[in-house]
């Protein structure tokens, strides 16, 4: 696990965004969809996941884990999807 994520920080605490993407989401979100399409990164997801689910490392030895990697993959990519959809009709306003 990456370092950052392993924080002891509060649960809702914004970790990654700078001060001025957390000001102006809307502007991150549509940022992330000029220089990625939604189909590409649903790839990516799935591609993680087929990974998650294909190794025998530990924590994705466990069944239980497994389960969750794929709820959370999944609604990674719902939130992916919403999030174009922001971007774009941001953009259309």
């Amino acid at each position: 696990m990456l370092p950052i994520f392993k924080q002891q920080t509060p649960p809702e605490q914004i970790l990654l965004l700078s001060p001025e993407e957390a000001k102006d989401p809307y502007d991150t979100l549509a940022s992330l969809f000029i220089d990625h399409k939604v189909h590409e990164i649903r790839e990516f997801l799935g591609e993680v996941t087929e990974t998650c689910l294909t190794t025998d490392r530990h924590p994705f030895s466990d069944p239980e884990v497994r389960s969750d990697c794929i709820h959370y993959i999944n609604w990674l990519v719902r939130c992916v999807e919403a999030s174009a959809l922001i971007a774009s009709q941001r953009k259309e306003s």
